[in-house]
């Protein structure tokens, strides 16, 4: 925020920090209140809310640049799906408490609002879906044909059009690494 930098941060609060609640992670009233300690505005939405949030962040978005400074926005939903491959949810929550997020689920209300007022149906839902799985489906086996990226150029080549001496010397050191460990990647 010292550079008055035009920029939206967006904080999607899902109510946990991994497996700790957000009340036991900090105190105070969510994300939205630091922005204050930054000089910064923010909003914070129903993250559950397509339509709300899309108008926060264009309100945001105009903050940002017609002001030129940072904006914060604190999205407030919840995570219904465990936190990694190797999270049991269940051991800090109760399935009661998941099941009760469920009803709120974003997608579900944007359905079943565009349905409501007569924009949508279950037929063209189920056909969106199948479509949607096909083109996922096909995206992926694309992917999987492609090379891999080799670590060494995309690591280092991505952000400057001159490496920095010191991103120069990280680079040598890496590629020493794995000519030293070939089992740990390849420097090609």
């Amino acid at each position: 925020s010292t550079l008055e930098a035009p920029i939206v941060f967006f904080c999607r609060n899902n109510g946990y920090a991994i497996s700790t609640p957000a009340h036991e992670q900090f105190r105070g009233n969510g994300i939205a209140s630091r922005a204050i300690g930054y000089d910064m505005p923010a909003i914070r939405v129903d993250g559950n809310d397509i339509a709300a949030v899309s108008i926060a962040m264009s309100k945001a978005k105009e903050i940002a640049s017609k002001q030129s400074r940072p904006v914060l926005v604190e999205a407030m939903t919840y995570r219904v799906g465990h936190h990694s491959t190797s999270d049991d949810s269940t051991r800090y929550r109760s399935v009661e408490e998941i099941n009760q997020a469920k009803e709120s689920c974003p997608i579900q209300r944007t359905k079943n609002f565009l349905i409501k007022n007569e924009w949508w149906d279950e037929e063209s839902d189920v056909k969106l879906r199948e479509t949607e799985r096909r083109s996922v489906l096909k995206a992926i086996e694309v992917a999987e044909r492609r090379n891999h990226p080799s670590p060494v150029t995309d690591l280092f080549s991505d952000v400057y059009d001159k490496l920095p001496k010191h991103l120069e010397e990280q680079q040598h050191e890496f590629i020493q690494h794995l000519e030293k460990y070939p089992d740990h990647g390849s420097a090609h």
